[in-house]
């Protein structure tokens, strides 16, 4: 072993214990230039932030005692357009943004009911694991106007035709001209795998309209805390090139490791670990992060 291999050593010891899972590594270091590389190849599992064991996908990163954030939707950020998703009913969903955007969101869709319809729901068709537990999430803004009741996250099962499941609707969304954050907790079919799961309008009349963005549905099956995932600000994690990272975040059981230079940049970190010439200088917390 060379002598800048020798130094190298101890930290990259380090890391691999820090992603290390069921023996396999999840992360490894390239030959060269020390760029990190997925070196899964195989299933296996890992304990996660709740010490539940769970099954690692083939190719996936996962964090020891970590919380997956895994978001069970396509096209999400609706940045060029609408694929994959649908308008209940007829409706029409177009992009359009009613002003402002919460944080992180890049286009909103907004779904209007057509005229000889009362009901119109921005959907997207997805195949869930039955008697499995997930929890649907979405910014939400529904206009002065819309009565009371009409505005409903609603879950169904596919069996020919739609069907509700548990009370048919989720969360009833009672605020106006305004974005909130709403979430339901349900449990998929134990027969039928397909769902339609969406936002939108039951028992309201034509021209009526909602804009929804950041759609989030996560497995939450024997987790303790369902509370939806929180994004942490994607300024802080400069191209970290991990799918999904701006999802990850502290409070959700999550480890995030940032690599840099920069001392301004670090100091968003809760724990600093510094290194030289390859050996760990100093490890300390860091109350006053940012």
């Amino acid at each position: 072993m060379s002598l800048r291999a020798s130094k190298l050593r101890p930290a990259y010891d380090a890391i691999k214990t820090l992603v290390n899972i069921s023996g396999s590594q999840g992360l490894l270091f390239a030959a060269a230039g020390g760029a990190l590389t997925n070196g899964r190849t195989s299933t296996a599992t890992i304990e996660d932030h709740e010490g539940v064991i769970r099954d690692c996908k083939i190719g996936e990163i996962r964090y020891a005692n970590a919380r997956r954030v895994e978001n069970l939707f396509t096209n999400t950020s609706f940045a060029t357009n609408l694929a994959g998703w649908g308008g209940s009913n007829g409706s029409e969903s177009t992009i359009a943004n009613p002003g402002s955007l919460p944080k992180d969101a890049v286009n909103s869709a907004k779904t209007t009911i057509v005229s000889g319809q009362t009901n119109g729901v921005f959907n997207q068709a997805v195949t869930l694991v039955p008697g499995r537990k997930y929890r649907f999430t979405v910014w939400v803004f529904v206009p002065i106007g819309v009565s009371a009741g009409a505005a409903k996250l609603a879950i169904y099962y596919v069996n020919v035709s739609w069907f509700g499941v548990g009370a048919d609707v989720g969360e009833m969304i009672v605020e106006r001209d305004l974005w909130v954050r709403k979430s339901i907790t349900f449990t998929a079919n134990s027969t039928y795998p397909l769902h339609v799961v969406g936002i939108g309008l039951l028992g309201s009349p034509a021209g009526t309209f909602t804009y929804a963005c950041l759609p989030l549905l996560e497995d939450i099956t024997n987790q303790i805390n369902q509370s939806p995932s929180e994004p942490i600000d994607s300024d802080v994690i400069h191209n970290a090139g991990v799918p999904g990272v701006k999802y990850l975040d502290y409070k959700n059981g999550n480890t995030v490791i940032l690599v840099t230079h920069e001392e301004d940049i670090a100091k968003y970190a809760h724990r600093i670990i510094r290194l030289r010439d390859g050996i760990i200088e100093s490890d300390n917390a860091n109350p006053d992060h940012l």
